[in-house]
């Protein structure tokens, strides 16, 4: 994806793209316990795996949440159930939503890709942010405004952010050049998530991987010499005719 703006400094960089993936991580924690998330390989490989579940806090929302006037709150639950009680489902099942907002990710890893204004990930994404907002309360002790569940729109405003972020320091995720998996990358430009890169270092990978290239370097010799030869014999063979003459 391409950065737009003022290139920003090296520490600049080095702090927005650490917000970037706070946001990431915000957005792929709060989806993690929807129906269907376990259908998309993506960001489930190695560390991205450990991420914090969005419905691991609810025992600390307990308290804020008994506060919250229900019978105000009863016809805003369109959120997906997780571990909550009446909870209603969203306008779109699960899995039309996670395609939508991956296939974005995946869009935005390389500044080539094109993606229309009208294209049906950004509709999808439209639904998302224009659903009302979830079940909201006020949490005294942080003094933060803290929400029931992780719904379509909250899970649409995290990727829109983090998309908006990379746009000034470029994405922090990837796609395995191996198994072609999306992740999370933590430092650097590595192409290949945990789990490839670990293969990569075992003994049977490495052997193979130096055989492959062995077999590479002599049929490449071997297509050199006999272009090689062909050009010798095809010049000696000139040179006869000349000699004719």
């Amino acid at each position: 994806m391409e950065k737009i703006g003022k290139d920003p400094s090296m520490r600049e960089l080095f702090l927005l793209r650490n917000e970037a993936r706070d946001r990431l991580m915000e957005f792929l924690s709060g989806i993690s316990s929807w129906p269907e998330r376990q259908k998309f390989s993506h960001f489930l490989k190695g560390s991205d795996a450990n991420l914090k579940r969005f419905d691991d806090l609810a025992e600390s929302l307990k308290e804020t949440l008994a506060l919250i006037d229900s019978a105000a709150l009863k016809d805003k639950k369109y959120f997906y159930k997780a571990n909550l009680v009446d909870g209603w489902e969203a306008a779109r099942p699960a899995e039309e939503y996670l395609s939508a907002f991956f296939s974005l990710l995946e869009k935005t890893i390389s500044a080539t890709t094109a993606l229309s204004a009208d294209s049906e990930e950004l509709r999808i994404l439209g639904d998302a942010l224009n659903m009302p907002s979830c079940n909201v309360g006020w949490n005294e002790k942080t003094r933060t405004i803290v929400t029931e569940a992780y719904g379509p729109r909250e899970a649409g405003e995290s990727l829109m952010a983090y998309i908006n972020q990379i746009a000034r320091c470029g994405p922090v995720h990837a796609s395995c050049a191996d198994c072609g998996v999306m992740f999370m990358r933590k430092k650097g430009e590595r192409q290949s998530c945990e789990p490839c890169s670990r293969r990569h270092q075992t003994y049977a990978y490495r052997k193979q991987y130096l055989l492959a290239k062995k077999k590479e370097y002599y049929q490449r010799n071997k297509t050199r010499d006999e272009e090689e030869r062909s050009a010798l014999q095809g010049a000696k063979t000139k040179k006869g005719a000349y000699d004719k003459e």
